[in-house]
């Protein structure tokens, strides 16, 4: 990350489908969120909507079982989630791309288990314009937390949005991984 001191979005619950988002100073001092995320379950369709203090909606995404989830972005059209942010096509590599209003490509490294994403991009050579620290058990009071380069703050919304649609994908295919692996290893001890 570059020298000068990011902006520090502190999520209040680390749940990219669930949870409220604040800038730092403003979690101190008992203001509105800056962003809230919310899903919303029907017995036909689930959807996670991402609003914005003073903005109203900015984003949603529809959860698909069988296709790719789809993404909308007013005032664009609909999109299917691997349009929108297309996987690399190098064999492991984890990175995801997107590219902003004015066509300039972004980069989420760290999209496997276990990882923590980080957004490069080619202009800014001197590290990620944005990386994640998730929240960990062993230290209470540390929230999970987006922090932003002054670079990332010029597409905020989009950061936000790309980041927890994508986190939101990677920990549903790392817990299935998860339960795969577990599966398989009960089964290699003969116990299924």
């Amino acid at each position: 990350m570059s020298t000068i001191t990011p902006t520090c979005l502190i999520f209040l619950e680390d749940n990219p489908s669930n949870t409220l988002i604040y800038i730092d100073s403003e979690l101190v001092a008992g203001s509105n969120p800056l962003y809230t995320v919310k899903t919303y379950f029907s017995d036909k369709q689930v959807t996670t909507v991402v609003e914005k203090d003073g903005t109203g909606q900015i984003a949603s995404l529809e959860w698909r079982e069988s296709t790719s989830d789809v993404v909308h972005l007013p005032p664009l059209e609909a999109v299917s989630l691997r349009d929108w942010m297309k996987p690399s096509l190098i064999p492991f590599n984890r990175s995801v791309s997107f590219v902003d209003h004015h066509e300039r490509k972004y980069n989420w490294k760290g999209n496997g288990p276990g990882e923590q994403l980080s957004l490069w991009t080619k202009e800014v050579t001197d590290g990620p314009i944005a990386r994640y620290e998730p929240s960990h058990r062993w230290q209470p009071g540390k929230k999970a937390q987006l922090r932003l380069a002054p670079r990332a703050t010029e597409i905020q919304d989009l950061v936000v949005v790309s980041f927890l649609f994508l986190e939101k994908h990677r920990r549903t295919n790392e817990n299935s991984h998860l339960t795969r692996t577990a599966a398989r290893g009960a089964a290699g001890a003969g116990l299924l």
